[in-house]
């Protein structure tokens, strides 16, 4: 069974930066996750350039962040755009380009 734990930077995220109206199917995702991670509307990923780093889908506008603690023990610690999540990602892979 899948273990969470919540960063108090989601907590922040969620109240302040995501519609009211999408709080309970972020805790409708989150609560499916812990049934089945890889129950197919979740769309769980890893992300790219931050390693034990993933998201899942909230919509298609919204993606949750977590990072893996240990095997089934997973820290939710963002709730965001679909477009900031993927521009975090891009940097990440052009900074290690240039190093």
């Amino acid at each position: 069974m899948i273990k969470l734990d919540f960063h108090p930077r989601f907590q922040k995220q969620l109240k302040k930066h995501v519609p009211s109206s999408l709080h309970s199917k972020v805790k409708d995702k989150l609560k499916t996750f812990v049934a089945n991670p890889q129950y197919p509307s979740l769309n769980f990923e890893s992300m790219t350039g931050f390693p034990e780093c993933y998201t899942i889908r909230v919509n298609l506008y919204w993606r949750i962040h977590l990072r893996k603690l240990e095997e089934n023990h997973y820290q939710v610690f963002s709730v965001e755009t679909h477009d900031a999540y993927k521009n975090r990602s891009l940097k990440s892979r052009s900074k290690k380009k240039t190093h």
